[in-house]
């Protein structure tokens, strides 16, 4: 009965609802910045889309560089912003700091990386609006 009335007031957008992808590899890039990204041919502009260090990340991790947790996920991205703030080579610096398993982030970075992470989130969750309130009839 509490299950009824749950969802007696809200209606599924049957259009809007997907699956998640399928696939083993990295997500393709959302942001149209070209192939997915690779731990091989880290570029600056991966450093800069959430999407792609999302990609990254699971790369690592799938090498062994990473141990997966919504920490190392998190100290991952304040890494990048790191090294797009002081790096002269920014993606080389990235891979270094990546192989050597250091993270030298200042809290300017953690910061920046957590308002990336806000808009990120927020954006998906903007193409995944599939459950609405009822509008009355």
């Amino acid at each position: 009965m509490a299950v009824l009335q749950l969802f007696e007031n809200v209606q599924i957008d049957w259009e809007a609802l997907v699956a998640p992808g399928v696939g083993d590899g990295p997500d393709p890039r959302s942001d149209a910045m070209g192939p997915s990204p690779s731990l091989s041919d880290i570029r600056e502009d991966d450093l800069r889309s959430v999407p792609s260090l999302r990609g990254l990340h699971g790369q690592a991790i799938a090498r062994g560089l990473l141990v997966d947790s919504e920490a190392r996920y998190f100290g991952f991205l304040a890494t990048a912003f790191y090294c797009l703030r002081v790096g002269d080579r920014p993606a080389a610096l990235f891979a270094y700091l990546l192989r050597t398993g250091e993270s030298p982030a200042a809290l300017e970075d953690e910061d920046r990386a957590t308002a990336a992470l806000r808009e990120a989130r927020a954006a998906e969750s903007q193409l995944r609006r599939w459950l609405a309130p009822k509008r009355p009839a």
